[in-house]
């Protein structure tokens, strides 16, 4: 039996890193969308209780 290089491990390693990446990716759109809609509906209640206009 083949003994495992510190090469060989660094591909295991790589290739979970890659598929956790892949994982975090599929569901990036979903949870970036949840601060940036809190975000930008804050930014407009603040403007409405502020008076500002937009311009």
């Amino acid at each position: 039996m083949k003994k495992k290089t510190v090469r060989d491990n660094g591909k295991i390693l790589s290739g979970i890193c890659f598929a956790l990446i892949i994982g975090f990716a599929r569901y990036l759109p979903v949870v970036a969308l949840v601060p940036l809609t809190l975000l930008y509906l804050g930014l407009q209640r603040c403007r409405a209780e502020c008076g500002h206009s937009g311009n």
